[in-house]
């Protein structure tokens, strides 16, 4: 099979599209959404910031924030399913290729959490988001990449 996954996501929608060829077609193969990705933190959080009192001498502290935000979290738990369905159809040997795009911090977020297996089979990046944008929107612009010289190489 010589088959061509493009990833195309954000942080609460990722849709999987299969190319085939020749002739080449683009089709959507899995839409996951994630509702909880545009949510804020406080809607993702069952009680307010915590706050802390200092007296100068001690501080007191209750349920104060550690350093990663519940909407980070929230993307990076999204980041890691994506990963998991990419590395299990990996195994299965159900594409040969993957295109990567999505926005840069969710990008980011998806480089860290593919496995290397899978990292080595993106023949392409590119840091845009086209989660709510149509097939031929998305196919164009696949398309423009190929013909531009330096396509092929990541970015």
């Amino acid at each position: 099979m010589d088959a061509t996954w493009i990833l195309v996501a954000d942080r609460s929608r990722a849709r999987i599209f299969e190319e085939v060829g020749p002739p080449r077609a683009l089709h959507e193969i899995v839409d996951f959404v994630n509702p909880l990705g545009r949510a804020g933190h406080r809607e993702l959080t069952t009680d307010a910031e915590g706050r802390s009192l200092s007296t100068g001498l001690r501080t007191q502290s209750h349920s104060e924030s550690p350093g990663t935000d519940a909407a980070t979290h929230e993307a990076e738990r999204f980041s890691r399913e994506i990963a998991d369905y990419l590395e299990t159809a990996r195994s299965s040997h159900r594409y040969d290729g993957l295109w990567v795009i999505a926005p840069p911090k969710f990008l980011a977020m998806m480089r860290k959490s593919m496995s290397k297996d899978v990292r080595k089979l993106v023949e392409e990046e590119l840091d845009k988001d086209l989660s709510r944008s149509d097939t031929r929107e998305i196919d164009s612009l696949i398309t423009n990449t190929r013909k531009r010289p330096q396509a092929g190489a990541k970015r």
